[in-house]
């Protein structure tokens, strides 16, 4: 396993096999000497920096249209995506969400944040729930026009997760008061996306979702934070916290019933699901490691422990292969950059 510093800063992170590159988005660190935000192109063998692509804004969440060499970067602090292509790294164009509104108390600011995207590159949409504390909002964009197509809401608390299932035309968002949501992404009678099924689950703080396509579960990471007790009071009061978080919920994709749950370390945050390998693997924020299941029998096959806190996952699923950002403080060390691992699976 290597672990190295990177940047101040870094979020996200994606493997292209067509690049054979990984890149990790950097929103920069704080002060007038701090790290810019971009995005780096890490050789994927070594993490030594290859290239670089400077953002107009900052970085935060990913997603790569490897064939087509585009990355899709969202900033939550500004409400916007920039759109990177990936073969000469350099940035194609920007995507905005929403503009600032002035709120009932007089505050300005956008309505909604957005972090976790998604694409499909078929239909040339790319995906942004956007995050409120009183309704979020999905955004669809044309990867083509590079517009936002449809403004659908009705997610409720901090909708966060999503994945996505083209072959059955749907994807599925989750929020912070345990809620699920399927969506046709093309509605029968509107022609647009649609909101199909919203179901309750056992869980509080479903922060990120993966999606096992040929077996038709869904993973919902549970993240058991408490600052979100405070959330609760001043946004939805009589909110009760169903349990203490700190897990992974299994569920039936098709109808959001629970298969299992499965202990993790403290802090859940990111899940991603290696179909090939028969591996569910979590990042264990608070506790600094990455809990790594058996597909099938959903045993703890291991338990590695890095040096920080691991916040977002990628694979190269042919060279077997994960890749780990890891913050060097709970929010963020000014002076200290960063991190990205680099663990060998075995399989």
């Amino acid at each position: 396993m290597l672990q190295k510093p990177v940047a101040q800063g870094i979020y996200e992170i994606v493997y292209s096999p067509r690049q054979r590159a990984v890149f990790v988005a950097s929103a920069g660190g704080r002060g007038e000497a701090a790290d810019p935000a971009r995005i780096l192109k890490l050789d994927p063998e070594t993490l030594d920096m290859l290239d670089e692509i400077a953002l107009p804004g900052r970085g935060f969440g990913l997603v790569l249209d490897d064939a087509a060499d585009r990355l899709y970067i969202s900033d939550a602090t500004e409400a916007t995506i920039t759109v990177a292509d990936t073969s000469r790294c350099r940035v194609l164009g920007q995507v905005r969400l929403t503009e600032k509104r002035v709120d009932a108390n007089g505050r300005e600011g956008f309505p909604f944040h957005c972090r976790e995207l998604a694409v499909d590159p078929a239909a040339g949409l790319l995906y942004a729930p956007c995050h409120s504390m009183e309704d979020s909002v999905l955004c669809v964009i044309d990867t083509t026009s590079l517009e936002v197509q449809t403004r659908l809401s009705g997610f409720g608390f901090v909708a966060t997760g999503i994945a996505t299932d083209p072959a059955r035309g749907r994807l599925f968002i989750s929020n912070a008061e345990g809620q699920l949501f399927t969506v046709a992404t093309q509605g029968p009678q509107t022609g647009g996306p649609q909101i199909t099924a919203t179901r309750a689950t056992a869980g509080d703080q479903l922060m990120n979702l993966a999606l096992d396509h040929q077996g038709g579960r869904l993973f919902a990471t549970d993240q058991g934070h408490d600052f979100f007790e405070t959330l609760w009071a001043r946004h939805r009061p009589g909110y009760q916290r169903k349990g203490p978080g700190n897990q992974l919920l299994v569920l039936e994709a098709a109808t959001g019933e629970e298969i299992t749950r499965l202990p993790t370390g403290t802090g859940p945050l990111a899940v991603l699901y290696d179909a090939g390998r028969q591996l569910i693997c979590v990042t264990d924020r608070s506790s600094g490691s990455v809990s790594l299941f058996e597909g099938e029998s959903y045993a703890l096959k291991d338990r590695i422990a890095l040096q920080g806190h691991p916040n977002s996952l990628a694979l190269d699923g042919q060279g077997g292969v994960l890749y780990v950002t890891v913050k060097q403080g709970e929010t963020g060390t000014p002076d200290a950059p960063d991190q990205v691992a680099r663990i060998p699976l075995a399989g």
